[in-house]
């Protein structure tokens, strides 16, 4: 008992002179301190002049446009504005000798708490003129990248007109094509799209293996293509109604290079012009037939021949076929090339019309 009452004499007044040279070690720290800020501040901002008659905001504005116009549009963290505002902030009360007020590196929102009213106003201004400017750089920054965006745009429809209007070509003849239905093949037009992207890309010089990636990933795509791709889908529809208006044109050395199925479908284009509904077959299992046209209650089987030879008795026996298959009311086998002499006489002896190369310029006259 004895040693716990001697640690007590001896120990508390210990203590206390220990904590009051703490206190005073502290003091002098502090002081030493603020000596060292204000030296910074005389260093920064000279002999500044603080007009308390002014609002804390406006006396400082100097420093509150230096902060602004650091601020910048590229991709930041969602708390770049407050922490921007914070380094303004601390800036500030650095300049009015108010030390205890700066926040330093602390977050804005637990600087918040400990702020007084003065400060919090300032806080919630700066945070509107800083919000301002920055949405005001972000579109700055938008419109220019869309700027170039549209003249890189502009310089690949420039470059590949030719080929983008080849896609035109190719892809109206395709969605042309009319089905079992009789509806048009429009999920060829993003297929084209698809081809006409990956064809200039190359010309672009890339890679076999980005254009993988492309497709793969969405974002790998350049803007001025996505944009491109956008436009044709547009133009196309506008070009296809336009094509859909036209009378068709036969034109043999262009018919020469079509595929078969490019073929029926000018055809069935040429033949619905002269007022007939007309349908296609399936591609396999058609029994002969690859159009059946229909006006006035007859019912006529076409056979589409896109041919480099002579057509032969076949095309002809699988019309007579096809006729009875389909209860149609006559048939018709149409090429680009010519008949064989066997082909003609088996039409002849059953009442198939056969239209050759020379006949298609004067198709209207089998149809009318």
């Amino acid at each position: 008992m004895e040693i716990i009452i001697l640690l007590l004499v001896v120990g508390i007044p210990i203590w206390i002179i220990a904590k009051i040279a703490e206190y005073f070690l502290n003091q002098k720290s502090t002081k030493e301190k603020n000596i060292l800020k204000q030296d910074e501040i005389k260093e920064k901002f000279g002999d500044r002049v603080i007009d308390k008659g002014l609002s804390l905001e406006k006396r400082n504005d100097d420093i509150i446009q230096e902060h602004i116009e650091k601020l910048r549009a590229g991709y930041h963290r969602s708390y770049y504005i407050e922490n921007s505002v914070r380094d303004c902030i601390d800036e500030i009360a650095t300049a009015e000798g108010y030390f205890q007020m700066a926040p330093g590196h602390e977050y804005l929102s637990n600087w918040t708490s400990r702020a007084n009213a003065e400060y919090l106003n300032l806080k919630d201004s700066l945070l509107k003129r800083f919000r301002a400017r920055y949405d005001q750089l972000r579109k700055k920054a938008a419109e220019k990248e869309e700027r170039e965006i549209n003249n890189k745009y502009e310089n690949l429809r420039n470059k590949y007109s030719d080929l983008i209007q080849q896609f035109f070509e190719i892809t109206e003849r395709k969605v042309s094509v009319i089905d079992d239905y009789g509806d048009e093949h429009w999920e060829e037009l993003p297929k084209q799209i698809d081809v006409l992207t990956d064809k200039i890309l190359k010309k672009e010089y890339w890679s076999d293996e980005d254009i993988k990636k492309r497709k793969k990933f969405a974002f790998f795509t350049p803007d001025e293509v996505k944009l491109l791709s956008e436009s044709l889908q547009k133009e196309f529809k506008t070009y296809h109604a336009k094509q859909k208006q036209k009378k068709s044109n036969i034109d043999t050395d262009l018919i020469n290079k079509m595929t078969g199925v490019e073929f029926e479908t000018l055809l069935a284009k040429k033949i619905t012009e002269l007022g007939y509904e007309v349908t296609g077959t399936q591609a396999t299992g058609d029994q002969g037939a690859d159009l059946i046209a229909k006006k006035n209650g007859k019912k006529i089987i076409i056979q589409a021949k896109r041919y480099s030879g002579s057509v032969g008795n076949k095309s002809v026996q699988e019309v007579v076929g096809a006729i009875k298959y389909y209860q149609g009311d006559s048939g018709c086998v149409i090429t680009n090339s010519v008949f064989t002499p066997s082909a003609k006489a088996l039409a002849q002896k059953n009442d198939i019309i056969l239209i050759d190369g020379h006949d298609l310029k004067i198709i209207e006259k089998f149809f009318s």
